[in-house]
This record gives C-alpha cells, sequence and structure tokens, in this order.
C-alpha cells in the first residue's frame, strides 16, 4: 500500500511539542554562540577575501608575472576558507575543550582523587602528541595547497590558450595533463 500522511495521525499536543522542542533548541545559548561565531566567521572570512582581492590589484606588474595564477587562488579561496573554518568552527572547539578542561577535572576530584591523579599522569604527553600530529597535518595541508595551486594554474593556461589548444588539436593531450594533476591533488 502506499504511504499516506493520513495513515499515521499526529496529534495537536505533539505538534506542540515538537515546536516547543525546534524554538527551544533554536534559543539555547550553545546554538545562538554556533551560530553568531558563524556568522563572525563569514564576516572576517569576506573582509580578508576583499583586502587579498585590493591587495593583489594593486601589486606591481612584475608580481603578476612572476606569481602563478594557481598560487593566487589558492590564497584567496582555500587559505581563506581554512581561517573561515579557525573562526567558526575552530573557536567553537577551543570554548568546548576549554570547559571540559576546566570542569572535567572538578568532577573527577569530587568521585575519587585517587583515580583522578591516576588519569592526570599522562597529561604531560599530550602537548608532544599534538605537535606531532599538527607537524604531520601542517606538511599534508602544504602539499595539497600546492598541488591545489598547480591544478588551478593549469586550468588557467588552458582557459586563456583555448583557441592555441584548438589551433593545433591537441585537446586530448590537455585533458590528459589536466586529468593527471587532479589525480595528484585527490591522492
Amino acid at each position: 500500500s502506499a504511504f499516506a500522511l493520513h495513515d499515521y495521525p499526529i496529534g495537536e499536543a505533539e505538534i506542540l511539542s515538537k515546536g516547543r522542542e525546534a524554538w527551544d533548541s533554536a534559543l539555547n545559548p550553545v546554538n545562538i554562540c554556533t551560530f553568531n561565531l558563524g556568522a563572525a566567521s563569514i564576516g572576517i572570512s569576506t573582509n580578508l577575501r576583499n583586502r587579498v582581492y585590493a591587495q593583489v590589484q594593486r601589486m606591481p606588474a612584475r608580481f603578476h608575472d612572476k606569481t602563478p595564477i594557481g598560487d593566487i587562488m589558492s590564497l584567496a579561496t582555500n587559505d581563506l576558507d581554512a581561517l573561515r573554518m579557525f573562526w567558526g568552527f575552530g573557536m567553537l572547539m577551543l570554548f568546548d575543550v576549554g570547559l571540559y578542561l576546566l570542569f572535567t577535572p572538578v568532577l573527577m576530584l569530587h568521585y575519587s582523587w585517587e583515580l583522578t591523579l591516576m588519569c592526570l599522569i599522562p597529561v604531560p604527553l599530550i602537548p608532544l602528541a599534538i605537535s606531532f600530529v599538527v607537524k604531520r597535518i601542517e606538511s599534508r595541508y602544504e602539499a595539497v595547497q600546492e598541488q591545489f595551486a598547480n591544478v588551478t594554474s593549469r586550468s588557467s593556461e588552458s582557459f586563456s590558450g583555448a583557441r592555441v589548444v584548438k589551433s593545433f588539436a591537441s585537446e586530448e593531450h590537455e585533458m590528459r595533463r589536466f586529468a593527471e594533476l587532479s589525480r595528484e591533488y585527490r591522492r
């Protein structure tokens, strides 16, 4: 039998209850904080993107001759998006972790000071682990950014030189080169 909405009646009390839950979650301080941080991060990234664009416009011709378009596009897109994520989600996580670091030991001490001390033994090792992970992430991020710049530069060159490529009937060759760069970027 076909699904029909009237087969699953919803009472007025249930509708009011669901509406109240939605309203409460919308007014939850955490949701408001998340929304405000998200809006602020978008504002910050828009401001930075406009400043980068203005700076690129002011640069002398030799800068544009030396700098591949892919490097500029990488900065204007991925790097600024990473900053937006930091100012939005990253700041929220920093706040969240700060609260956990503040309240969790207090609660643990309340239940068992011996167990708390045992749990705090590995805490000095955490910065070492974080440092190791951050270095790996940074090197991979830089490699991805460099490859993104290569793909963007290749795209720009292909679009700019489309007439030349067509006049020499080398579309297949250009498609293979671009596909190879894209594969490298995905790795």
